[in-house]
């Protein structure tokens, strides 16, 4: 918490908001759309404090849960997680605006709505 106050600036995430600092008002904070422009940047820091690791993805006959890298999720919180995503987490994406990729995973998502997406709706959802 001490980076995100602005007081603290240790590690990865000390590095990362010395160079991309929140703002100062805590309701300005968004995550932001254009993201993407500065992935080089932020892989060039966590590559500091981390290393690349291949996640084993499974999804069982029947699709009803998920395994990502040892983290085991039924459809139902499976689902949540992807809504989360959409919503732009807990700040929510600024301005309402979503990343290509988000976009794009929504119409694969629509398009294939089997197994792990059978019943997915991105309807609102706050309780998620």
């Amino acid at each position: 918490m001490g980076a995100i106050h602005g007081v603290r600036f240790t590690g990865f995430i000390g590095e990362l908001y010395r160079r991309f600092p929140f703002p100062d008002r805590p309701e300005d904070f968004k995550q932001n759309p254009e993201g993407f422009k500065t992935r080089l940047v932020v892989e060039q820091l966590i590559a500091g404090y981390a290393r690349l690791h291949k996640i084993c993805v499974a999804v069982p006959a029947g699709g009803l849960e998920i395994d990502l890298g040892g983290y085991h999720f039924s459809r139902d919180q499976f689902q949540r997680l992807i809504k989360y995503i959409w919503r732009g987490g807990y700040p929510r994406w600024k301005d309402e605006i979503r990343p290509t990729y988000v976009t794009e995973m929504k119409a694969k998502i629509m398009h294939h709505r089997r197994g792990l997406f059978e019943d997915m709706d991105f309807e609102e959802d706050e309780g998620v």
